[in-house]
This record gives structure tokens, C-alpha cells and sequence, in this order.
């Protein structure tokens, strides 16, 4: 969730499933990757977005991450 500054207006959260790809050898690493997700967007924020369309941005319910550099 978003303010109308672009602000965060809570903590964000990793929803179910949450990280996908987790196998038995990469397990450990998954809660450290979505700690890092989160680290990020709240490094990211403000987001500079267009305040005329906050309804459509005030709540926003999916975003990948993709470490790669390239895919």
C-alpha cells in the first residue's frame, strides 16, 4: 500500500506462495530473498508516480524480483 506521496503506508509483505523455485539445495536462501525484496522497496520509496491516478496505484499486490542480470 502506497500514500498518495508514493510513500510507503506500511511495511510490505511477501504474499503466499511468496518465493517461487525453492528446491532442497536453494531452501535456506529463500527467506534471506524475500528479506532482500523488501529491502529493496523500501529503499525505493517514494515512487514518483502520477497523483491523478493514485485509485489505480495506491495498492499494489504483485511484483517480481529477478536477481539475473540478464535473462
Amino acid at each position: 500500500r502506497l500514500n498518495r506521496d508514493g510513500s510507503l503506508a506500511g511495511s510490505p509483505e511477501i504474499k503466499d506462495p511468496g518465493v517461487t523455485g525453492v528446491t532442497d539445495s536453494n531452501r535456506s536462501q529463500a527467506a534471506v530473498f524475500a528479506e532482500r525484496a523488501i529491502k529493496a522497496v523500501r529503499a525505493a520509496a517514494p515512487f514518483n508516480l502520477p497523483a491523478d491516478y493514485y485509485d489505480a496505484w495506491k495498492i499494489i499486490d504483485s511484483v517480481n524480483f529477478d536477481r539475473r542480470l540478464s535473462q
